[in-house]
């Protein structure tokens, strides 16, 4: 069965109260006036995972999981600029895509980001690693990063 997006958001609150790793009073969505300013202020449009993502945990996934990762709404704001003016701009590396949206980060060294050019209803997640010359692709959904 496919599960829709908001299925998903559902399912992963559920896991991360039953597993512990978050508490329900620290989970907490932003609003669509909040999403909007971040698509504009990159001149992007997100997905719907992303947007359902953000609606469900951009203030907080519960105060325990993915702590040692910069995911949430106010880390977004810069995490693609660095990446892409700070991170990137060794010879070797590979170039962040134009219309790349950053979601997740991870000490500078790892990130995930997806094509927010809105060309693509779904776009595919992709990982750098530091020191690796590509992005992997590794899966078709925010709600895929997470393996609870």
């Amino acid at each position: 069965m496919n599960k829709t997006n908001n299925d998903r958001a559902a399912n992963l609150k559920k896991q991360i109260i039953k597993q512990g790793i978050g508490r329900p009073d620290l989970i907490k969505g932003c609003s669509e006036p909040e999403i909007s300013k971040l698509e504009q202020k990159y001149n992007v449009i997100f997905p719907q995972s992303y947007k359902i993502f953000l609606k469900n945990f951009g203030h907080g996934l519960g105060g325990v999981i993915m702590k040692e990762c910069d995911i949430l709404y106010n880390d977004a704001f810069e995490l693609t600029n660095v990446l892409r003016n700070e991170i990137l701009i060794e010879e070797g590396d590979p170039v962040l895509p134009d219309k790349a949206f950053v979601f997740a980060g991870r000490y500078n060294e790892q990130f995930m980001f997806f094509d927010a050019s809105g060309l693509i209803e779904e776009p595919p997640i992709f990982l750098y690693m530091i020191d690796e010359k590509d992005f992997s692709k590794i899966g078709n959904s925010v709600f895929d990063v997470f393996n609870i």
